[in-house]
């Protein structure tokens, strides 16, 4: 037999659990967005800006920048019924900096990353002290992810695409013509993988990248050139000549867009 009376003290209980959630919701609502800086201390060393504006769930900075990187101004907006779920999400903009777009993301517990529907153009001229054949990094690079899920354990979802324009700058040291770059985005087990490809009048190109969930990366090139003085160029820069076309590996740590 149903009893009532305890439905109806659940019925309650759940009733004054959502009024409570509201409440607090309702509240914190009117925080100021300020509050988040104040709330990271730790961060405070590495991140300027020339104002904050609006309220923790939907608010605005402009001028920022977090450790020399150029961000410009940032609009957010926050859905507070993600924490129902425990995480923390919502949709971002950036505009005017060296980062430049828009896309969903999310939060959770174990350093969970969830980022949808983005798309966003970076400019490589914040990169310091890298050089591809000799010649400074410079250009775009442009990022459309449908579906990036990551975790401390690695890749969980990838389906996207990259394209670069990383190269024309080099190219054009030897008189060479411009080599977009492009190529989709995906997950190998754990691992995230990256396949860029282009061709030009001169040859082609291909770049593998992989990054492990320990941050180690391996980056493979391999160029196919007929061009005896783009080939005697390349060897001095590092690539091997294996016979069927000229390959390149390297293997580090990522440890910021700085070093």
């Amino acid at each position: 037999m149903i009893n009532v009376e305890h439905l109806n003290i659940r019925a309650n209980r759940l009733q004054i659990a959502f009024c409570l959630f509201v409440f607090a919701v309702s509240l914190i609502a009117f925080w100021p967005a300020s509050t988040m800086v104040h709330m990271a201390p730790s961060a405070k060393s590495h991140l300027s800006y020339r104002a904050i504006q609006g309220s923790i769930w939907n608010g605005s900075a402009r001028g920022v920048a977090v450790d020399g990187i150029h961000l410009g101004d940032i609009q957010f907006r926050v859905n507070p019924f993600l924490l129902l779920r425990g995480r923390l999400g919502g949709s971002v903009s950036l505009a005017g900096g060296d980062v430049t777009g828009e896309g969903s993301f999310s939060l959770g517990l174990g350093r969970s990353i969830d980022l949808k529907n983005v798309t966003a153009v970076v400019s490589l001229d914040m990169i310091d002290s890298v050089f591809i054949l000799g010649a400074p990094v410079t250009g775009q690079g442009q990022i459309y992810v449908d579906r990036l899920s990551l975790s401390k354990n690695g890749c969980l979802k990838a389906i996207g695409s990259l394209s670069t324009d990383i190269l024309d700058r080099p190219l054009a040291r030897f008189e060479r013509a411009p080599l977009a770059l492009s190529g989709p985005i995906a997950c190998d087990g754990s691992t995230f993988i990256a396949s860029l490809a282009g061709v030009n009048r001169d040859g082609a190109m291909d770049i593998g990248l992989r990054v492990s969930p320990d941050f180690r990366y391996e980056i493979s090139a391999g160029v196919e050139a007929d061009d005896e003085q783009l080939s005697f160029a390349l060897i001095s820069f590092g690539f091997e000549n294996n016979g069927a076309k000229l390959v390149y590996n390297s293997v580090g740590m990522i440890r910021g867009v700085k070093t």
